[in-house]
């Protein structure tokens, strides 16, 4: 169910005012240009969100988000498979 909650999630937003996008199934390059994207749309915002519907690990005190096309069965590669959340939030 997680496309189903994003995309509720997403109309909710809507409806109450914020510039939402609602995108699902990204394997990893994509994601991360998707939250380029969003950086780069929240610059000078008073309030960025964001809501992930789906997998994520914690691995030796970092948070990933998981894309769709990730081989976890290694945390060898984690920073070219996975997506680091702090990348995005030192942005922020």
């Amino acid at each position: 169910n997680p496309a189903n909650d994003a995309r509720d999630m997403a109309k909710m937003l809507t409806d109450l005012g914020f510039d939402a996008r609602n995108v699902t199934d990204r394997d990893a390059s994509k994601l991360k240009r998707d939250l380029e994207r969003f950086v780069e749309d929240a610059e000078g915002a008073d309030v960025a969100l964001i809501y992930y519907s789906g997998h994520g690990i914690e691995a030796g005190g970092e948070n990933y988000l998981v894309p769709v096309d990730a081989d976890v069965s290694s945390l060898k590669d984690a920073d070219q498979e996975l997506v680091p959340i702090s990348a995005v939030m030192d942005e922020l």
